[in-house]
């Protein structure tokens, strides 16, 4: 059992660690993942070696306060955790939420494309159903449905999805209003800016001629 904690609580620092080498966010649910595992396999942990070494059984009394201490503690940490950082299926939502960003930003590099290929944007969003060039379509990974894309003026253009939540990083920066987006092709601070809030949600993006010039026009 010793050695079973013991890995459990390696394997979670090792998540930790690879987490954060890799570069990438260490939000604050992620921090108290981590740290409710950590905390509940190290009080087990310690109980066991006290265990091994006697002290319970020179000390009955305190091994059945420290066993309810430890009980209480589990489940209070569970419930706090299902507040702080979410139920399982607030993760699935947030998980969908994600997915739905990825696929909008590769439906905007695929209408770039097709902009620089063609001198002109697509007139709908089938019109980037092409298997050679592009690539299939993303569609919603929750509902199925294809996303909403708005040819403006010129190069101009609006991608709508409906999400789940506000995103994590507009409520940590942002607070409750919603982040501006930054054209296409932008080298803004916020060029990939893709925060939003809970429902349908369009962003406005322009494509610069100066960043994506059409093929044809390229220098050599």
């Amino acid at each position: 059992m010793g050695a079973s904690l013991g890995i459990a609580m390696a394997v979670d620092l090792i998540t930790l660690l690879t987490t954060f080498l890799n570069g990438e966010a260490l939000t604050v649910a992620f921090l108290l993942k981590v740290l409710i595992i950590f905390l509940i396999a190290g009080g087990v942990f310690m109980y066991f070696i006290a265990d091994l070494k006697g002290y319970w059984d020179a000390f009955p009394k305190r091994r059945n306060w420290v066993r309810i201490g430890v009980g209480v503690l589990a489940i209070v940490t569970i419930v706090s955790g299902f507040f702080i950082v979410g139920t399982p299926a607030q993760a699935r939502l947030a998980r969908y939420d994600a997915q739905k960003v990825t696929d909008l930003q590769n439906i905007q590099s695929q209408i770039i494309s097709f902009y620089q290929a063609k001198q002109k944007l697509p007139g709908a969003i089938t019109d980037l159903n092409n298997s050679l060039s592009y690539g299939p379509v993303p569609v919603d990974p929750q509902s199925g449905e294809s996303y909403t894309y708005q040819p403006g003026e010129e190069l101009s253009f609006k991608l709508c999805a409906v999400f789940n939540a506000e995103s994590r990083v507009n409520q940590a920066v942002y607070g409750t209003e919603p982040a501006a987006v930054m054209p296409a092709g932008s080298k803004g601070a916020l060029q990939d800016n893709w925060q939003h809030t809970s429902g349908q949600v369009c962003f406005d993006r322009t494509i610069d001629p100066s960043f994506y010039p059409p093929l044809n026009k390229v220098q050599p």
